[in-house]
């Protein structure tokens, strides 16, 4: 009896044994395939009824920017892309509404090229909406990668 004893307990070592090498190994493998494959998660930015949707990598796209020496677009990048492109939709369904219209205002002074250009577009410093929706197009412009 004790020696059954003995053998069950001499499997359930070797077999914890193994299982303490594998479950490394394996969080390694995954980890590692997680970081060159990087999945895009979808994220969006909201602003009251007007959504956008940008990915977001886990790894911050870091295995494509060293492959590519920095031109892959990380999470940073798409998120302003997004904030653009909420924007320019706030441009074109503003409807008189004073929320979108702060919001616009907001974006152009928390974006120092866009209120230079919208001084030397209009010759003023004082923002209007209806001059921020002509001239969204230079205002809000996305980032590129070349």
């Amino acid at each position: 009896m004790k020696s059954r004893t003995t053998h069950s307990l001499t499997v359930v070592v070797h077999l914890m044994k193994k299982l303490i090498l594998i479950i490394p190994i394996f969080i390694l493998v995954g980890t590692l395939f997680l970081f060159l494959f990087d999945p895009a998660f979808e994220r969006t930015v909201k602003f009251e009824n007007h959504t956008v949707e940008y990915d977001w990598y886990l790894f911050n796209n870091a295995y494509c920017s060293y492959r590519t020496h920095d031109h892959c677009a990380d999470n940073e990048f798409n998120k302003y892309n997004a904030e653009i492109e909420l924007l320019n939709k706030l441009c074109e369904s503003y409807n008189g509404k004073k929320t979108i219209e702060n919001r616009l205002i907001e974006a152009v002074n928390q974006l120092p090229m866009s209120k230079r250009t919208y001084s030397e577009l209009t010759k003023s410093s004082e923002l209007q909406v209806d001059s921020i929706i002509k001239y969204r197009k230079e205002l809000f412009q996305k980032w590129w990668i070349e």
